[in-house]
């Protein structure tokens, strides 16, 4: 008997080992078990069965009917099934046979007011296509309904499958996971995913995370890594489930820190693995961001883990019955993203978590975690007047700066602005660095800043230009031009319980020469 390894037939079909073992979970597929080998292997049938269920997958048939097709005996049943799918796909080249007849009358229209001069300054609006995915995919399925002079093959059948299983903008979902505190559950080898994901489970329940943190949630991903669009052998899987920051965690199970950060989420039914090359061609063509693919998200981190995450929904149901709900749940496929538009340079102690573009120019929503600031104060004699900032700079200038201790950044000066959009109290003025410690050494002054979001732009001439106004020459920063012009358009607004800040040097090495200046202003969601 000729066998091949679970290796061998995901390179040669094309398909992720996730995928093999879980139609081999849902009884699809058997596997062979050699004596002399420890991974899974497949007969000759088996592939052959395998390539079956290839060729119902990308006619978009789900698993449950494949079930069907595949294991029933009825041949009527199976004509059922077939015939259950082609009154959908019928109904859906119905719909876009609509829609291009529609497309093709607004062409029409145009071409008609082109010609015709007495139609000059007529208004026609097209907003409502502007979507070229669903002109694409029209085009191809109404071809479809031609009548055919030859028999489709394998390679019609993959170009059309091809072109079909792109995703569109409203498939994708652009998400932001706040950082968490996880328990991890490792394992490497044979069924690794369930073994993990019945540890997180019993770690659920052991805890009693239901009453104490019932809005937990639940991530997994290969460890070791595998590009699963190259079709790797997956030796080994972690799942996280997110806990209060004070709970203890005991072996096997490990404590991290996972600083979160943007995602693109595209949910799938369990088994539609396959839809990760879907994911991964839509983030890798789209205009408004790219991978992120080998930003650290999480502590301690194990350089082999991968950089994509699934997260199963519904878990707080699913895991209550693990062994009965799992074959049933939909999964998030999370995918690491960055603005394609932010700033080359960042803060540590900041998160992009969202970017506009506003006449080419690139504004962006930052969080930061709590931070510590030394440097120095001044305050205001009363609530009308400003601080004295010569005098303030001048003794933050005299200070020997490198006795700082735990000092973030080498040369960025900042200048934070407390209380000065409000009359309630006196405001403040701080110049001063960004350190990792509360403890400095006297004639420092020290000040914490509660964590918050805040939307930034360089102080440049472009920016002005952009804006529509005359450039900042120095004096108070202009403010007005986030919280006026910018936040209101991206649905924010400005907040004053958290400074605003004037951001110099950016991360320019162990000089202090300033060759960046921008300005953060306090937002929140509107």
């Amino acid at each position: 008997m000729n066998l091949s390894t679970i290796s061998e037939v995901s390179k040669n079909l094309s398909v992720s080992t996730r995928t093999l073992r879980y139609y081999e979970q849902i009884g699809l597929i058997e596997s062979v078990k050699k004596d002399d080998y420890a991974y899974r292997t497949y007969d000759e049938n088996t592939v052959r069965r395998l390539q079956q269920i290839l060729i119902l997958r990308k006619l978009r048939i789900p698993l449950k009917q494949i079930v069907l097709i595949l294991k029933s005996e009825d041949i009527a049943e199976i004509i059922d099934t077939f015939r259950q799918n082609l009154a959908e796909v019928d109904e859906e080249m119905t719909a876009l046979s609509t829609i291009r007849e529609i497309i093709n009358s607004f062409i029409t229209r145009l071409n008609e007011n082109i010609r015709n001069a007495a139609l000059d300054g007529v208004d026609i609006k097209l907003t409502m296509l502007d979507d070229t995915a669903l002109l694409e995919a029209a085009d191809a399925l109404t071809v479809q309904r031609t009548p055919l002079k030859e028999e489709k093959t394998t390679a019609d059948l993959d170009q059309a499958s091809e072109k079909l299983n792109r995703l569109t903008d409203r498939e994708v979902r652009i998400v932001y996971l706040p950082p968490n505190t996880v328990a991890s559950a490792h394992h490497i080898g044979e069924g690794c995913e369930g073994i993990v994901y019945g540890q997180i489970a019993k770690f659920i329940s052991n805890n009693n995370l239901y009453e104490r943190n019932p809005g937990f949630r639940s991530f997994g991903f290969n460890n070791p890594i595998v590009c699963s669009m190259e079709n790797a052998p997956s030796a080994g899987y972690e799942a996280w489930v997110t806990i209060p920051d004070d709970m203890e965690v005991q072996p096997p199970l490990v404590k991290k820190q996972f600083t979160g950060g943007l995602y693109a989420a595209h949910m799938i039914p369990m088994g539609a693995f396959e839809e990760w090359a879907w994911l991964r061609q839509w983030v890798m063509s789209n205009e408004k961001f790219v991978h992120a693919w080998g930003e650290v998200r999480v502590t301690p981190h194990d350089k082999e883990m991968d950089w994509a995450m699934e997260e199963p929904l519904n878990f707080y149901n699913i895991s209550r019955d693990w062994d009965n709900g799992a074959d049933t749940q939909q999964l998030d496929l999370l995918f690491p993203i960055k603005p394609k538009f932010a700033a080359t340079t960042k803060h540590p102690q900041e998160r992009i978590i969202d970017t506009f573009k506003y006449n080419d120019m690139p504004v962006e929503v930052v969080e930061w975690d709590e931070t510590i600031w030394c440097g120095k104060i001044e305050i205001a004699q009363n609530c009308k007047d400003e601080p004295d900032m010569v005098r303030v700079s001048d003794q933050f200038l005299a200070q020997d700066r490198t006795a700082i201790i735990h000092r973030l950044e080498t040369a960025a000066n900042t200048l934070l602005h407390f209380d000065f959009q409000t009359s309630k109290c006196p405001a403040v003025a701080m110049f001063a660095f960004l350190v990792g410690t509360e403890s400095q050494p006297e004639g420092f002054d020290v000040k914490k800043v509660p964590a918050g979001r805040y939307m930034r732009l360089p102080l440049t001439p472009e920016s002005a230009k952009a804006l529509g106004v005359k450039p900042w020459d120095g004096g108070a920063p202009p403010v007005e031009w986030i919280s006026e012009r910018l936040a209101p358009q991206f649905s924010y607004r400005q907040v004053i319980d958290l400074p605003f800040v004037e951001y110099y040097g950016y991360l320019n090495g162990s000089s202090d020469e300033v060759v960046n200046a921008f300005l953060y202003v306090p937002v929140e969601k509107i």
